[in-house]
């Protein structure tokens, strides 16, 4: 969840191995205010399940790199 107009996190819901590895940088990215520009403007190691919230962060501004099922059906509701 963001807002918009800034880009700014203000939660995010995490299920699956390793969550708890993904919401510590979760909650450190809403506290200190971080926006997903700013999130994807950082380096995340590869693969690793942190890598997961830059993908989402990614996504928001349709800069994925490893999404690709959404990607393929916004690319065939344009069609």
């Amino acid at each position: 969840m963001l807002i918009k107009k800034y880009g700014e996190i203000l939660g995010v819901h995490i299920v699956g191995p390793s969550a708890a590895e993904i919401i510590n940088e979760a909650a450190t990215l809403m506290k200190m205010e971080i926006t997903v520009d700013e999130v994807i403007k950082t380096i995340h190691g590869h693969p690793t399940y942190s890598e997961a919230l830059f993908e989402a962060c990614a996504d928001v501004l349709g800069e994925a790199l490893f999404i690709y099922l959404k990607k393929e059906k916004n690319r065939m509701k344009e069609d």
